[in-house]
């Protein structure tokens, strides 16, 4: 694990609760688990995070950009984000061409 994602809890705890009186437009949102509810048909933390941003790529993209280009750190705003960490080029490519759970209908 690199040492510069390591906190104590007390620094996280400070940095949470300055993240949330700061900037309350960008809420938390705590993805757990090791992907053993998949055969369940429960989407994996990757997966979602996925699924998230390909609906926020939808929504504002107003470019008309590729997926891999929009999605950067100063456009999400999320320092040192790197799209290759959650994604493989498969995932991405599927993604650029909407796929068919994000138009489902809700169950």
């Amino acid at each position: 694990m690199r040492n510069d994602r390591l906190m104590t809890l007390k620094g996280f705890l400070d940095s949470f609760l300055k993240q949330h009186q700061e900037r309350p437009e960008h809420p938390f949102c705590f993805v757990l688990g090791a992907g053993a509810s998949k055969q369940s048909g429960i989407p994996t933390g990757s997966e979602m995070a996925m699924q998230w941003l390909c609906e926020m790529h939808l929504a504002e993209d107003f470019e008309g950009m590729p997926l891999e280009k929009w999605a950067t750190s100063d456009k999400l705003e999320i320092e040192g984000f790197d799209l290759n960490v959650i994604a493989d080029k498969s995932s991405i490519e599927t993604l650029d061409r909407f796929p068919e759970w994000i138009h489902a209908e809700p169950s």
